[in-house]
């Protein structure tokens, strides 16, 4: 992994210590020019998108929150403290959810880079674990499904129903609009009344031109294909 990191807080011995927790590492790591230009610095992140940031919460001269609230991505953003007693204002820049917030106190050595450097790669870990679910907002509840999970979506009366392998939830979208949602991630419209998950088909049964059956890997039910889908097959 290739890391890129903005750093305007103690550039040299941030470099130093880099140098020294990637020794023997394959990772590598390459910091950003420490800008003297505070006007510049949400312009040089979104440009260059960092994944690791480095600052001093207590530069009094810089609006922290200012800056990074206009940043069109979310790093990874380490403050450098003086102070133990300040990391209270952590929590109140993670809870506006602009970026992840992690602070460490001064002086700086190997033994707390090498910390910030765990958290941080705990923290992308469960990011990309995020990123393979997907989102659905149900009812006033956000739920993450594993795309691996979803059957198929149906529309049920008034709602629609999604079939996962825990179970039945049920939305008021249209399924419409989960066709579009879903696109690119393996789903596919097969009837009026169906959004299939390609990925969970066992078998596709084309039994002449105008009738096809899908079938799924563990669940007991087949779907027959509508008649203005089946060109698709």
């Amino acid at each position: 992994m290739n890391l890129k990191i903005f750093c305007k807080s103690n550039l040299n011995k941030i470099t130093g210590l880099f140098n020294n927790c990637f020794k023997y590492s394959k990772n590598n790591f390459d910091i950003i020019n420490n800008i003297e230009d505070v006007s510049n610095y949400a312009e040089t992140i979104n440009n260059q998108k960092p994944d690791l940031i480095f600052v001093n919460l207590e530069d009094k001269i810089i609006n922290w929150l200012d800056i990074f609230k206009n940043i069109t991505h979310t790093p990874y953003i380490v403050f450098i403290l003086d102070d133990k007693e300040i990391p209270y204002k952590i929590l109140e820049f993670n809870r506006l959810n602009y970026f992840t917030a992690d602070c460490i106190l001064n002086p700086l050595n190997d033994t707390k880079i090498n910390k910030v450097l765990e958290r941080f790669y705990k923290y992308i870990k469960n990011k990309n674990n995020k990123k393979e679910k997907i989102k659905f907002n149900l009812d006033d509840s956000i739920f993450y499904f594993n795309k691996k999970d979803i059957y198929y979506i149906t529309t049920c009366e008034k709602y629609r129903l999604i079939k996962t392998k825990e179970g039945n939830y049920y939305s008021n979208k249209f399924l419409k609009y989960y066709e579009i949602k879903l696109k690119d991630k393996g789903f596919k419209r097969i009837h009026r009344y169906y959004l299939v998950n390609m990925n969970k088909v066992r078998k596709i049964e084309k039994i002449n031109y105008r009738k096809i059956f899908i079938y799924f890997e563990d669940l007991d039910k087949k779907i027959k294909v509508g008649r203005k889908y089946i060109r698709k097959f």
